[in-house]
């Protein structure tokens, strides 16, 4: 028998493996030296190369005191549906584990566990402003906390500050989390324009307008009576996102 359990573990941390220096030369290698039918000599030469970095690297002083040198998706990287970790874009990044600031508030007396929530804020954002997009799976493995927490605390901090967080399933717009569309419209409905929310939410302006256009066609189609399923046919929206439009809707009446 299976251990369900296991196997979801598996799911979430195996693409983690797929996340190394090997495996960003194979893709150059494959995509632009003309490899693509040599995978296995493409493989031998990124272990080569690899050697050779891990050799002569100056990785001490690359990274600084706190810090941690993090490999993430590239933020121009367009996500495909059953695209692998090992075959999309990475980049590098150093993160700050920790700063003083935060050093200073556990002298203090602050707990880890909220000093936590904000670091895996802190984490996700200064990676993004450096073009590297983490996944709460990054999160967890940076700050120790398990993954199916890191993405309560997401949540929650989208919900309270009206914020989205920059993770790659935000910004490429991946799985089922709708809470950034959720906030998007609510700006919208503030009188916010396509740039401001864009530029608060880290999304493109077109996928902004996308976002609001088909809260429009909701907000109308609800308006002539239509229940929940024919809406989300019609618009070919979820019915999880029509719902979510129809709680904003009906908070404004």
């Amino acid at each position: 028998m299976i251990d369900k359990k296991r196997m979801i573990k598996k799911s979430i941390y195996s693409p983690m493996q797929q996340k190394n220096l090997k495996n960003i030369i194979m893709r150059e290698l494959i995509l632009n030296y003309g490899y693509f039918d040599k995978v296995k000599i493409a493989e031998r030469i990124a272990e080569d190369m690899v050697n050779i970095y891990n050799e002569y690297a100056k990785s001490k002083e690359d990274v600084g005191l706190y810090e941690v040198l993090w490999c993430g998706v590239d933020r121009y990287a367009t996500p495909q549906y059953g695209k692998r970790m090992k075959d999309t874009k990475q980049n590098s990044v150093i993160l700050r584990l920790w700063t003083e600031e935060e050093i200073k508030k556990l002298s203090e007396g602050e707990s880890f566990k909220e000093i936590n929530k904000s670091r895996i804020i802190r984490l996700a954002k200064e990676s993004a402003r450096e073009d590297v997009l983490l996944n709460p799976t990054d999160l967890s493995l940076l700050t120790g906390i398990e993954v199916t927490r890191v993405r309560q605390i997401i949540r929650e901090y989208e919900e309270a500050d009206k914020e989205v967080v920059p993770v790659r399933s935000r910004i490429h717009d991946m799985g089922s989390h709708q809470t950034h569309k959720k906030i998007i419209i609510k700006l919208y409905l503030k009188g916010m324009s396509t740039g401001e929310i864009a530029r608060m939410t880290e999304h493109n302006p077109e996928n902004v307008d996308r976002y609001i256009s088909s809260f429009k066609r909701v907000k109308e189609l609800y308006k002539t009576g239509m229940n929940i399923t024919k809406i989300s046919f019609i618009t070919g929206v979820s019915q999880r996102l029509v719902e979510e439009y129809l709680d904003i809707l009906k908070t404004m009446e």
